[in-house]
């Protein structure tokens, strides 16, 4: 094989195609997030931040169970074929003792059984403790995107908003009807600074239906919604200070 081709060979590998895979995957979704809106935006999310502890968690399963099909043939050297290079990349290997001795790193047993010589099967990692590690980092990309979410709806709501999400949560599972949301639009408006752009009633409302924190309902009813509990869940948590939030 011509140098130029090694060049061309080295740049494809096993690692290489993952890489490639996990960086176009995350860039799209990446861009699909800023695209979106409500639990659309909130599941997006949370698959961006999950999908890299998933393939980190199968890397590292890889690497530690069979890590010679992470290397492509050119890396083998040429005097080495498929069979031995396989053989030295296992763990407790004879061709990994043999080489460990070669440095000094090791001090030879002394053979007083042949069994002693005997390949030692590799170790395997405790399922349970991966799937363990799995649900660690699921719920820590949960609240991750719980608190991505709950600050930028505090910074970007209206504090009569907020006042109304309160309401609705004290209402349960009767909600509220137009007429008991209007009052929080009326105080809205009359808080607004002289001279400012009169709101639309249907975007105010809106804001929080496309938040994913309420729902509408026929009938002119409004709902809050799991999300809309998480985010007064983590405001009481932070310390958010929704009841002092200005309009």
């Amino acid at each position: 094989m011509s140098p130029a081709g090694s060049r061309r060979s080295g740049l494809v590998t096993p690692l290489s195609v993952v890489a490639l895979f996990l960086s176009v995957t995350e860039t799209v979704l990446g861009v699909g997030v800023t695209h979106t809106a409500g639990t659309v935006q909130v599941a997006l999310t949370f698959f961006v931040v999950t999908f890299p502890a998933v393939i980190a968690v199968g890397f590292f399963l890889i690497l530690w169970n069979r890590a010679f099909v992470l290397y492509p043939p050119n890396e083998y050297g040429q005097q080495t074929d498929v069979a031995t290079f396989v053989e030295a990349m296992k763990r407790g290997s004879n061709a990994t003792m043999v080489a460990a001795q070669a440095v000094g790193q090791l001090t030879p047993p002394t053979p007083t059984d042949p069994s002693a010589q005997a390949t030692q099967p590799a170790p395997e990692m405790d399922l349970a403790n991966c799937q363990e590690q799995v649900r660690v980092l699921t719920e820590q990309g949960r609240q991750a995107i719980n608190m991505l979410f709950s600050e930028r709806l505090f910074r970007t709501g209206y504090g009569t908003q907020f006042a109304f999400l309160q309401f609705l949560n004290a209402r349960g599972v009767n909600g509220a009807n137009d007429t008991e949301a209007q009052p929080f639009f009326d105080y809205h408006l009359s808080s607004l600074p002289p001279g400012s752009a009169t709101p639309d009633r249907g975007l105010y409302f809106g804001f929080l239906v496309n938040a994913g924190v309420i729902r509408s309902a026929a009938g002119g009813m409004y709902y809050i919604t799991d999300s809309g509990r998480n985010f007064l869940v983590y405001a009481a948590t932070a310390g958010l200070p929704l009841n002092t939030k200005p309009f």
